[in-house]
């Protein structure tokens, strides 16, 4: 079954990207990134995984966090949450990393 994921650019506009399956593999997940680099996981926040690229740090991804490996049937849920509130989920990880160093 397909979910959706939200996708926020560099200059902070978000676009809703369709992923084929509710347990999209790694390279779909890079794909729906721009397709360049390796799939970086920024945190998770509740039910929801921030995801970024090593080639596309300013680029971000907003999914239902992954499953557990003793999870079955393996399935993510689709982002559901309005633009606004994926905008405050991608700040709040990546100001997390800007506390870190």
């Amino acid at each position: 079954m397909p979910i959706d994921a939200k996708r926020i650019d560099a200059k902070g506009g978000i676009t809703t990207v369709p992923l084929s399956s509710e347990d999209p593999a790694d390279i779909d997940l890079v794909n729906a990134l721009g397709g360049k680099g390796h799939l970086m996981t920024l945190g998770q926040i509740g039910p929801w995984e921030v995801l970024s690229t090593s080639d596309r740090k300013d680029e971000t991804l907003v999914i239902g966090r992954p499953p557990y490996i003793s999870d079955h049937p393996k399935r993510r849920s689709s982002c559901t949450l309005d633009d606004k509130k994926v905008t405050r989920i991608a700040a709040l990880v990546r100001e997390g990393w800007g506390l870190l160093g």
